[in-house]
């Protein structure tokens, strides 16, 4: 069974905001990845076969746009076909990160509930230690689970066919959406803990297999920095193709992102952001307002004077509205294409929240209501294990749940929280 299939990924659908801070991080060029234009790019065959216990593949991304629900979007994909490959992509609205190592149909998989923010760098890593494989996002991890089988194994151990950035097996699958700057294979673990994204562009060394910096600018080409020679190519071939990525200059990236929050105390809405600026135009942020999450008016305007550098910015709500309150902003910079922010949200009102305690549960659970709803609780294979409707909040007995992980779900607002049985 892969993570793709929608019986899985709908159980897998946790609306988890656990927000990383991210660095600001293009070093010289970056690839620019067009969804529209199901843009992709081909490195060479058997990138995986030198990988064994001990491996680590890491990258910066940029990504443009939240998924769809039930949406995920490869970041790398090396394999054959849709039982041989390995993966690290985004999943759903959180554009949460999901590790996957399929070999021959058996499949071990780091699922997690992390948010990647868009127009926003991370840094994202899967690293292997004997075996053991953990999921990082901007130096924290966030997943971890023993691996059955290493990337060596792919193919039958005769290699994969298939090598690519923002692309997966799956053709149903739309393209990455965004930059990607980076992308380095080693053969050896190189965290073993959280750790320091790294502020400068990945250097080679004897563990690295493959390093590509994407600092090219034109032509076909994607230079392999490791000395190894393993050049990719964008798109398909080395003609030019629509399903070219585009070069693309750190120098004219828009304002970067890397921190946007909303906070609600005495009545008031505090927003707060940083943001990175890499060009000398003055620029500003339009603050949007919604109580919907889909149509949003201006209700402020922030200039953003500065020249270079990393800066902090705030707007106060006097008046948010009774219930939910949305926020994005609209970074407004004449030296590059305007771009959204992502939306943070508050809820203004003293309202029961929908929630299920506690997470680690032996024989019940308590489940937390704002209103009646009818409650299903998923397995991990997102079979419905057990339906109720419940008119208030109340305790509903597990006990004879076999022991993992389920999720439930609040059919009225369409809010989904998860348990583990551990007896």
């Amino acid at each position: 069974m892969h993570i793709f299939t929608l019986r899985k990924l709908y159980s897998l659908f946790i609306f988890l905001v656990l927000s990383l801070a991210s660095r600001s991080q293009c070093f010289t060029d970056a690839l620019k990845f067009n969804r529209g234009q199901q843009q992709f790019a081909t490195l060479p065959q058997n990138l995986a076969s030198s990988l064994t216990a001990d491996f680590t593949i890491e990258a910066w991304i940029y990504p443009t746009s939240n998924l769809s629900f039930l949406q995920s979007e490869s970041i790398f994909s090396f394999g054959n076909s849709s039982s041989d490959f390995m993966t690290l992509a985004l999943f759903s609205g959180n554009n949460s990160p999901v590790f996957s190592l399929n070999v021959g149909g058996t499949e071990d998989d780091i699922i997690t509930g992390a948010k990647v923010t868009i127009n926003t760098w991370h840094d994202i890593a899967i690293v292997s230690s004997g075996g053991t494989a953990t999921l990082y996002l901007d130096g924290h991890a966030i997943g971890s689970t023993t691996l059955s089988n290493t990337p060596s194994a792919l193919g039958g151990g005769s290699g994969t066919t298939d090598d690519w950035l923002g692309k997966s097996e799956f053709a149903s699958e739309p393209t990455f959406s965004g930059y990607m700057d980076e992308f380095r294979i080693s053969d050896d673990a190189r965290y073993l803990s959280n750790f320091t994204p790294p502020s400068s562009a990945f250097t080679p060394d004897v563990n690295t297999t493959d390093l590509y910096h994407f600092d090219d600018g034109s032509g076909q080409t994607i230079t392999d920095a490791s000395g190894n020679g393993n050049n990719g190519v964008l798109g398909a071939t080395s003609a030019v193709e629509s399903t070219d990525p585009s070069w693309q200059s750190c120098a004219t990236l828009p304002i970067f992102l890397t921190n946007f929050s909303a906070v609600l105390a005495n009545d008031i809405v505090h927003l707060t952001w940083t943001a990175y600026k890499n060009d000398p135009y003055p620029g500003s942020f339009d603050v949007q307002h919604s109580t919907d999450g889909n149509n949003f008016s201006s209700i402020g305007t922030v200039e953003a004077n500065e020249v270079e550098g990393t800066f902090n910015y705030n707007f106060d709500d006097p008046h948010p509205d009774k219930g939910n309150n949305f926020y994005r902003l609209l970074m407004i910079d004449p030296g590059s294409d305007n771009k959204y922010s992502n939306i943070v949200f508050v809820s203004n009102n003293n309202d029961v929240k929908f929630a299920v305690f506690p997470t680690l549960a032996h024989s019940s659970i308590n489940i937390q209501l704002a209103a009646p709803a009818n409650i299903m609780i998923l397995d991990a294979a997102g079979a419905t294990v057990k339906q109720i409707y419940a008119a208030q909040s109340q305790v509903v007995d597990v006990s004879i749940l076999a022991k993992g992980f389920y999720f439930v779900v609040n059919k009225e607002t369409a809010q989904v929280a998860r348990f583990i049985k551990n007896q």
